[in-house]
């Protein structure tokens, strides 16, 4: 049962008030309608975040996630629907990468709510494990958590580690501040709305 995680998950620890939390928090935002609709820019933030420090021996402080999350809004500003889809969310990470990382491209693959248009499951999980294998968190769009518990409708989350084999797949997920196990296989046989995943990778 293979199992795959990002090699510096301490330098995901973020510490608000006193307590740890994992990864960008939307809740972090200073402002109402960033705390709303802020999950795409947290977890974008998450993702350049961890390239930028990942090689780093001790977290950084909170101010400068903080200030990280507010330069990736500029790029990655919602809509009055908030990100709802890979589209959505790599044409504005697109605008900040060549304005922050231009040594950074992106990758993604679409989960359509549609099953004859939905990739294969194996592609899907082969997404991710590529992805965490090259020490890259993955960003995850759920349009319908498929009653996982642990998952939420029209939201974006951080993909940090995946357990699998033939008959399960499980994955870490971070999700505001928060960390669950979630049922990957199961929410996508489950769901009617769609999501999808993202990525950055390096250009060549």
């Amino acid at each position: 049962m293979p199992t795959v995680n990002l090699k510096n998950l301490e330098m995901l620890n973020i510490l608000v008030d006193g307590e740890c939390e994992f990864g960008c928090n939307q809740e972090n935002y200073t402002t109402f309608w960033k705390r709303m609709a802020g999950c795409g820019p947290s977890v974008v933030a998450t993702l350049c975040g961890y390239h930028r420090w990942r090689h780093e021996t001790a977290p950084r402080p909170f101010d400068d996630w903080l200030e990280l999350m507010d330069d990736v809004w500029d790029d990655v500003t919602p809509t009055m629907q908030g990100l709802p889809s890979t589209r959505h969310l790599t044409e504005r990470i697109e605008q900040y990468l060549t304005r922050r990382h231009p040594e950074l491209t992106y990758a993604s693959l679409d989960i359509p709510a549609e099953r004859a248009e939905r990739p294969t499951f194996e592609d899907f999980r082969e997404f991710i494990v590529r992805a965490l294998e090259n020490d890259r968190p993955v960003a995850f769009l759920t349009l319908d958590n498929a009653g996982v518990v642990t998952l939420d409708d029209w939201h974006w989350t951080v993909i940090v580690g995946i357990d699998y084999g033939d008959d399960h797949t499980q994955i870490v997920d971070y999700n505001c501040g928060l960390v669950f196990d979630v049922p990957l296989d199961v929410w996508y046989e489950r769901m009617e709305r769609g999501g999808g995943v993202v990525q950055l990778t390096v250009n060549n």
